[in-house]
């Protein structure tokens, strides 16, 4: 394959037609090039440049310029340039900020001193206005984030309160009978309840009644109540509980089962006792009432 020759007419007009700014900047004579695409790019043209080899202060954003006197210190004292490297710049005529990407060369003489320096502008705003702004959506969304899990912290922390200083006690459930979750410290001391069937600690009296209760609540999706009896060590009495069935939902999905237990032990050995008493009421009552009848045919008895 020939090697392509082009005229230096067509090289210009190659030039010319790029979007990228190309330029020549030497550290003694100022600029030297500068393509016309600057025209677009910064509202300014290459004469700007050739009338005044310290132009680019006129046209950088006033927090960058720092950065640019510093480079080409950098490169004439230290012969050391970045390849690529970002700036902001201000449009002359929209006054807008243009945000730029840069590669250099350094030219160097025979000697190897840094005469100059060659190198491509390429407009990136629309790219960096992006970034800029996925980053203001990132910080806003990490901080909406954080804001909301302040409100769950603090939210959990009030629901954890109420969960651990009511009397009732509050168990989840799953589908299988195991226990979750129990609140009340009316388990403390009993080992390892968590994770355990339920069915471990139901007599087995009342074992029946609450499976049908359970599944009741799966098949309807409604509450119910039922009476549950539970021993938790062997040497314990047995507690009974009035209980409150309520099915959990996720996604409309039942995930297992909350109970709300009301302990009614003592309720239920006051009524017991209760019972006992106006038994024995009653078997006294009777007793005194034959004491009478007795009393009463022994006088009749005494007449005759």
């Amino acid at each position: 394959m020939s090697n392509i020759i082009r005229e230096p007419e067509e090289i210009a007009n190659l030039v010319a037609n790029q979007k990228d700014v190309l330029f020549r900047l030497d550290f003694i004579h100022g600029y030297t090039y500068m393509s016309p695409s600057v025209i677009n790019l910064l509202g300014v043209t290459p004469e700007d440049f050739y009338n005044d080899p310290k132009f680019y202060r006129k046209i950088t954003h006033p927090d960058d310029l720092p950065k640019v006197e510093g480079m080409l210190k950098n490169v004439i004292t230290n012969n050391n340039l970045p390849k690529i490297w970002e700036l902001r710049q201000i449009n002359q005529k929209t006054k807008e900020i243009v945000y730029e990407e840069y590669s250099f060369v350094v030219v160097k003489d025979f000697n190897g001193k840094p005469i100059a320096i060659e190198g491509l502008c390429r407009d990136v705003t629309p790219k960096k206005l992006l970034e800029i702004e996925n980053e203001k959506y990132r910080k806003n969304l990490e901080e909406l984030v954080e804001e909301k899990t302040k409100e769950l912290q603090k939210t959990e922390k009030y629901l954890r309160s109420i969960l651990e200083h009511t009397q009732d006690n509050i168990v989840h459930v799953d589908k299988d009978g195991i226990m979750l979750y129990a609140n009340h410290a009316e388990y403390e001391g009993i080992d390892n309840i968590i994770n355990k069937s339920i069915y471990d600690y139901i007599i087995s009296d009342y074992r029946d009644s609450f499976q049908e209760a359970l599944n009741y609540v799966y098949k309807e999706r409604k509450s119910c109540k039922v009476e549950v009896v539970c021993k938790f060590t062997d040497s314990e009495q047995p507690i009974w509980y009035d209980t409150v069935i309520t099915p959990l939902y996720n996604n409309g999905d039942t995930l297992g089962v909350i109970m709300l237990a009301r302990n009614t032990t003592k309720e239920k050995v006051l009524d017991k006792e209760l019972q006992q008493k106006n038994k024995k009421l009653r078997d006294a009552a009777d007793s005194i009432g034959e004491a009478f009848l007795t009393m009463s045919r022994m006088l009749e008895n005494n007449k005759e």
